[in-house]
């Protein structure tokens, strides 16, 4: 036996049942802090969360324990609506019970309190806040402004998460498989940022904050019954840009962007490859090659020239004279053991 030692006995405390909240701190092996668990005991405070907040990502307000992870996020987003649920309440017990639980969130979260009046509040500066605070402008359920390829667009935050340094947005749209309408998700990832940066200069902000907020929501009203009444067949003239059918067309487009976009004002390519081919799905290779062996396409798509016969031979030639090899049971194949 060690000199100097004992073994004692941990004895936990005993749960206090009449305790308001209750918060465990989670430790790991190197007894460094992990996170920490509040569980909510008294009645008026579930009755408040469940009424109120109903739900929020990553907790559940319909079992008989109502568990808060890490910072009290969900009573932050809905301070206003938890104050204003508690203004006039049948029990004056309940509204004491309540403000203790606003009071708990209060002196959790000073620090980012104090950044978050300073900067999304203020009447001088435009709202915005700190890269590691940018949660608190984002409440799930809100509307998501983005702008791509200059086309105004709105999605449904579902969560927002830290991942890799990084915030990423879970949000979800509204989407057609050609069948039916459904909701397709899309993630969006924010770029870190140093110090305090406008909210309207991220690639994507709440809605809520933009300051052309009615109009682009009477827009995009107006452009979601006009998506949702061309639904089905329907006969449409169109001019403008098209995409290939190529099937790796993200990556194929890069390079070959000038081949695909071809449009003319009599024709497109999309017209020509339906004419000429009868098939809905061509792929690029294809486009290129009608186009290359037909004369009277010269005047509508003068950038593609056609193929001469002595071009092709020559093309012929040098796969027969250069072979491709590829490695053959995880060994190198030198190009000078190939036979003719």
């Amino acid at each position: 036996m060690q000199a100097g030692t004992r073994k004692r006995e941990l004895k936990l405390k005993e749960e206090d049942h009449e305790s308001a909240l209750v918060l465990t701190r989670y430790y790991g092996l190197d007894r460094r802090f992990k996170y920490t668990d509040v569980e909510v005991k008294l009645l008026y405070m579930k009755a408040a969360l469940r009424t109120v907040i109903k739900e929020y990502p990553g907790l559940t307000f319909n079992t008989g324990k109502i568990i808060l992870h890490d910072q009290p996020r969900c009573i932050f987003h809905y301070r206003n609506e938890l104050r204003e649920y508690g203004i006039n309440p049948q029990d004056p017990l309940a509204a004491q019970h309540l403000l203790f639980m606003l009071n708990y969130m209060d002196n959790t979260l000073s620090s980012e309190i104090s950044s978050y009046y300073a900067f999304m509040e203020s009447q001088s500066i435009a709202p915005g806040i700190e890269y590691d605070h940018l949660w608190m402008a984002f409440r799930p359920g809100d509307l998501i402004y983005t702008l791509e390829d200059g086309i105004h667009r709105a999605l449904k935050l579902k969560s927002m998460e830290r991942c890799w340094g990084r915030w990423v947005l879970e949000t979800e749209k509204i989407a057609n498989d050609g069948t039916s309408f459904g909701y397709a998700e899309e993630e969006i990832t924010i770029g870190w940022y140093d110090g305090y940066k406008p909210l309207k200069q991220l690639c994507a902000f709440p809605l809520r904050y933009h300051s052309q907020m009615e109009d682009i929501s009477q827009a995009l009203r107006a452009r979601g019954k006009k998506y949702c009444k061309l639904h089905d067949i329907h006969q449409r003239y169109y001019a403008g840009s098209t995409n290939s059918l190529f099937p790796f067309r993200r990556s194929f487009m890069r390079e070959y962007s000038y081949q695909s976009i071809i449009v003319s004002q009599r024709r497109s390519v999309v017209e020509y490859l339906i004419t000429r081919s009868r098939s809905r799905a061509t792929s690029l290779w294809t486009a290129l090659s009608l186009l290359r062996s037909d004369h009277h396409t010269r005047s509508y798509f003068p950038q593609i020239k056609p193929r001469s016969g002595r071009e092709m031979r020559n093309q012929k030639v040098k796969a027969r004279k250069f072979p491709q090899f590829e490695p053959r049971n995880g060994r190198k194949v030198s190009h000078h053991t190939f036979r003719r």
